[in-house]
């Protein structure tokens, strides 16, 4: 009755579509339909009004129910559309080509709710996560590491990356159906066996971007948490680039508890971070740019007076300024240090990343991660104790071994533990004997006729100059030989680069402090000159390979000839230092008698 009051009953289209709707008619019901969801109503409510009947007459006597298709006749909406298996991908497609939605039809909520009827959301969300990918600013590009699309996909369909509202709700069906999948079936619906393999990492992009949203808005406890949604590695990729933010150790120390309770393997995690953030710096680089770009002292020969002087803060202008990628390599070299199972990572990737920073003059950040990770915090988080790192460090395989077993690290022979340690270290003594000869070049730099007269003045450039020898040692006598032996070309650039130049501001230094604070420090360059010129000298090889022996000569001439007239100037009855006097240096040496 209600059917045949919808075609041809009522006083208007609304009686007749309210006749429609409980008789599961569809045009009468489309007649009045103003948007996507009238229409979609219309369509769901006839199908489901006609298998409802089929199910009754089904329940029904062969003879009555044929008695009631005859005296009731009703609209057969599963006719209508065809073949029942296919019908929700027949009807998305004709409501999208319906002229009077088709507009709204490309609403992305509108869209999405589409892909779930017609079962094409794996598909859906893979042009989503394409979207979200491409959208993605700079910074954000290396979270995705998705490769440029040939696919023509229709944007105003999909939530642009800015549209947090609409990430936050595509990354959640992703997560449900996802965790459906593993709990009702071994294969994934949303990206089947025969799918690209780019479907998939496209579709986790929904989840990379969510995280990312979460450490905008500052919701960083929940990252582990959806993170545990992905596999490996991705799970890792994903965490390293949202967590390496994260610069109190107190929150790396929680982030890493939770990361754990997500059951996400915490040592891969710290391990995959710190070679993403080396990776990304690009390609290995051939050459070393410092050997032609490393100059740290004033060109022009030596004086008597001030010597050949250091350039004041040859780091940079700004000690706290370090490029963002370089602050990154820093920081996941902090995050390795916390986990107590991958100081022979640190050791290993610390050594690369010095080697990178040296090899192309980036001073200021090789300063940084000398400070904020030194060797004695390795150590003292391999050997698990306390102390001098002069009393714990033995460089012996057997030293490295113990630390090894102790951990029940397996991955790591004692030697290249060994080798790694001892490189890591000594590239950290040239960073920090630079640092000390900058710190001086720069005090030097005050010493006006004001501040001369300042005692504390002085008291602090002493003890610089005193910093300065005590980190100067290590780089006078075989430094980096060992490894270079080993065959370590990097190495062998360095040292070329670095060891004259460096060892040239150290002699500049003494000539300031000889000449400002005491003579001592003359009679020291005299001694450094002596160790120079010994037969099995390593450093004379160094200026020899290097071309600079004459600018050598130069500085201890001119380091010579200032003792000579100081002492001739300042006859005192102390006659140098007691160590000095030990090693047969006096300064009545220079002074000249008429």
């Amino acid at each position: 009755m209600c059917f045949s009051l919808s075609r041809s009953g009522g006083c208007d289209d609304y009686e007749r579509a309210v006749y429609g709707v409980l008789s599961g008619d569809i045009p009468s019901v489309e007649k009045v339909a103003l948007n996507w969801d009238d229409f979609l109503f219309a369509n769901y409510n006839a199908l489901l009004r006609t298998q409802l009947d089929n199910y009754i007459l089904g329940q029904c006597p062969a003879d009555v129910a044929s008695n009631l298709t005859q005296s009731f006749p009703s609209f057969d909406a599963v006719q209508f559309h065809g073949e029942p298996r296919t019908v929700d991908m027949r009807l998305i497609r004709a409501l999208e080509a319906n002229p009077q939605i088709k507009d709204e039809a490309n609403e992305p909520n509108k869209a999405l709710q589409a892909s779930l009827i017609s079962k094409e959301i794996g598909q859906h969300l893979y042009q989503q996560g394409l979207i979200i990918s491409s959208g993605a600013n700079q910074n954000e590009s290396t979270l995705y590491r998705s490769k440029p699309s040939k696919l023509e996909v229709n944007k105003e369909r999909f939530f642009q990356s800015t549209q947090h509202y609409g990430l936050r709700i595509v990354a959640h069906i992703y997560l449900l159906i996802n965790l459906m999948d593993k709990l009702n079936s071994k294969d994934d619906s949303l990206a089947p066996a025969f799918s690209p393999p780019e479907m998939r990492r496209s579709q986790q992009n929904l989840i990379a971007g969510y995280a990312n949203y979460l450490r905008l808005a500052e919701f960083h406890e929940l990252i582990p948490l959806y993170c545990s949604i992905l596999e490996p590695p991705r799970s890792y990729e994903v965490l390293s680039y949202n967590l390496i933010h994260e610069n109190e150790a107190s929150r790396r120390l929680l982030q890493l508890r939770l990361i754990r309770k997500a059951g996400i393997d915490v040592l891969g995690f710290v391990k995959t971070q710190a070679w993403l953030l080396f990776n990304d710096l690009g390609p290995a680089q051939h050459g070393c740019p410092a050997k032609e770009g490393f100059s740290i002292i004033e060109p022009g020969p030596p004086t008597s007076r001030s010597g050949r002087p250091v350039r004041p803060d040859f780091f940079g202008d700004d000690e706290r300024f370090v490029d963002q990628a370089h602050e990154n390599l820093i920081r996941s070299l902090e995050w390795l240090v916390l986990v107590q199972e991958t100081w022979p990572n640190v050791l290993s990737m610390g050594t690369k990343i010095y080697k990178f920073f040296l090899r192309n003059m980036h001073l200021s950040a090789a300063r940084q991660l000398m400070k904020r990770v030194p060797f004695s915090e390795v150590l003292h988080a391999a050997t698990e104790e306390s102390g001098d790192e002069m009393e714990l460090y033995e460089d012996i395989p057997e030293f490295w071994a113990r630390q090894l077993d102790r951990r029940g690290i397996r991955d790591v022979t004692p030697q290249q533990a060994l080798s790694d340690a001892r490189n890591f270290r000594e590239l950290e003594n040239l960073v920090r004997a630079l640092d000390s000869l900058e710190t001086v070049a720069s005090l030097a730099e005050l010493t006006n006729e004001d501040q001369k007269k300042k005692r504390e003045f002085w008291n602090a450039i002493g003890d610089e100059v005193k910093n300065t020898k005590e980190n100067m040692q290590p780089l006078l006598k075989n430094w980096l030989l060992v490894g270079i032996e080993e065959g370590d070309q990097e190495l062998r650039d360095l040292r070329q680069a670095y060891l004259p130049e460096t060892v040239l501001a150290y002699v500049g230094t003494l000539h300031f402090a000889g000449t400002g604070l005491s003579r001592d420090n003359l009679l020291e360059c005299m001694e450094l000159a002596s160790i120079i010129a010994e037969r099995d000298s390593d450093l004379s090889v160094a200026f020899s390979e290097a071309g600079r022996m004459k600018e050598l000569v130069e500085v201890f001439a001119a380091s010579s000839k200032a003792l000579a007239i100081s002492t001739g100037e300042k006859r005192t009855a102390s006659t140098g230092s007691k160590k000095l006097r030990e090693m047969g240096w006096s300064r009545d040496l220079w002074s000249v008698k008429p």
